[in-house]
């Protein structure tokens, strides 16, 4: 901690006062608590995600929109996509299309398993991909959780996925 180095600083110039013994104590026992706390939580692993993955991800989103208007596929891929969404986060804001910017939070596990083998028979295999592990993720898809994706008309505007 910096303000301990000046205190020492300070001493060793031949500058002491009593006041600076109570500082710097209470600085030593507030960085032990911080040692003890750091210690006590030790550092997650990193998710390393593939540099390719968000051009991948922007084409399956793309090949779930075909999907969603195929008649055959649409009620599976409606079902897929809203398995993968945990919430959906709109924000006012006035540069944004209709004024607000959609964010959604959703299984990075099941995204990611979507990405490698495309879209799965059953929603459920999406949680049994070997090697990844499960975290929250925001994700910058504009879908609806709660509407029937097949039933929801369409925007008079387009939307675009930036990576």
């Amino acid at each position: 901690m910096r303000e301990i180095d000046n205190i020492v600083e300070a001493i060793a110039q031949g500058m002491f006062q009593a006041s600076m013994k109570e500082k710097m104590d209470a600085l030593e026992a507030r960085k032990a608590e911080l040692e003890a706390t750091i210690a006590a939580h030790p550092e997650e692993d990193t998710v390393l995600l593939h540099p390719g993955l968000a051009d991948q991800f922007r084409r399956k989103v793309e090949d779930l929109v075909s999907s969603l208007n195929d008649p055959a596929l649409k009620t599976e891929a409606g079902d897929l996509l809203r398995s993968l969404i945990d919430k959906i986060i709109l924000t006012p804001d006035p540069d944004a299309p209709n004024g607000h910017r959609v964010a959604l939070q959703g299984e990075l596990a099941g995204i990611l398993s979507f990405c490698e083998n495309g879209m799965a028979t059953n929603a459920n295999t999406r949680s049994k991909a070997t090697g990844v592990r499960q975290v929250t993720m925001v994700a910058g898809a504009r879908f609806q959780k709660y509407l029937p994706l097949y039933n929801t008309p369409k925007p008079d505007h387009a939307y675009q996925i930036n990576a």
